[in-house]
């Protein structure tokens, strides 16, 4: 249900931003695709744009907030 079209817009915005600051950008999934506990969608709401260093620290981590 989800059309790629849906999800270039946040690998456009890692690319512009590592172009734009040098700093590699990645993206990242806010609640991971594959953990122990839960598994996240690759879905726009489920995504977002993260430094590379940020990104790899996060690894698979989540953190659920009320």
């Amino acid at each position: 249900w989800v059309k790629p079209q849906d999800l270039t817009p946040f690998y456009e915005e890692a690319r512009r931003k590592t172009e734009e600051t040098g700093i590699k950008h990645h993206v990242d999934h806010i609640i991971p695709i594959s953990h122990d506990l839960i598994c996240g969608l690759n879905c726009p709401n489920n995504l977002q744009v993260l430094t590379a260093e940020d990104n790899l620290r996060k690894s698979n981590k989540f953190e659920i907030e009320f």
